[in-house]
């Protein structure tokens, strides 16, 4: 994970920079006011796709039709937020995409605050604020993982399989707000059915799976160490304090 987060099968791999810049992707403003002109384009090319891939899974009217589609959309979906945070991390500082991403995250919080609540209710309002709550603890940590490169060849494997879980999980939760968001806006055109909502509630908390994932990748570079306990001398008196308490307690029983 210090070189490389992988996805599952072929959705490719992510530098630890280029999560940090999928975890807050660059809003309308954000971008108008810090991309150059060509990444803005490029940048905008490829969202406006990815929402034409959300919206065509949010109008279902099952949990089941959207779940199928879910399955179908997902694999191209994921491949196009790699193809965003690619062309942002080439092209733009790390400082520029780590103070993009902090205000990405406050202005999802506010349009959430605003929108949801007429939209879907205080509870889906609720889970989308925790979401992003979480995202942004998940990008407290992959800072720690930025600061340490070094791994050990026996751990490559099982912090392999961590980035992959890690990866798959956080683009699930992100796939889950941006059917709300894109709902939200404009719920009149985009309404959400109350079976496919709960199907999207449950994307959300994927990025609790995703932080339990994240979190194990920073034990592998940062171990905590066991407390080594000093060696107690046992002796008879410590003996005979132990059996005394020992017939008291039965004593107590009985």
């Amino acid at each position: 994970m210090n070189t490389a987060i992988a996805t599952h099968d072929d959705l490719g791999t992510l530098r630890v920079v280029e999560v940090v810049a999928l975890l807050g992707l660059p809003s309308k403003h954000t971008a108008k006011q810090q991309l150059s002109g060509l990444v803005d384009d490029a940048v905008k090319s490829i969202i406006g796709i990815v929402h034409r891939l959300v919206l065509s899974t949010i109008e279902k009217r099952t949990g089941d039709e959207f779940r199928a589609a879910f399955a179908e959309t997902f694999p191209n979906y994921a491949r196009l937020m790699i193809a965003i945070s690619t062309v942002i991390t080439s092209t733009v500082s790390r400082s520029l995409i780590d103070r993009i991403s902090s205000e990405s995250f406050c202005e999802m919080e506010s349009d959430i605050r605003e929108y949801a609540l007429p939209a879907f209710g205080a509870d889906v309002q609720s889970q989308a604020m925790f979401t992003v709550w979480t995202m942004r603890k998940i990008n407290d940590l992959m800072q720690q993982i930025a600061q340490r490169s070094d791994i050990t060849d026996s751990l490559k494997e099982r912090d392999g399989r961590i980035a992959a879980h890690f990866t798959a999980t956080l683009l699930t939760a992100r796939f889950g707000l941006d059917c709300l968001t894109l709902s939200m806006y404009s719920p009149r055109n985009h309404p959400i059915y109350p079976e496919v909502l709960e199907v999207i509630t449950d994307l959300l908390r994927s990025a609790v799976n995703a932080y339990a994932w994240i979190r194990q990748g920073v034990d592998l570079r940062f171990p905590v160490d066991e407390p080594v306990l000093p060696n107690v001398e046992w002796d008879d008196e410590d003996q005979e304090l132990l059996n005394g308490s020992m017939r008291d307690m039965e004593t107590e029983i009985v």
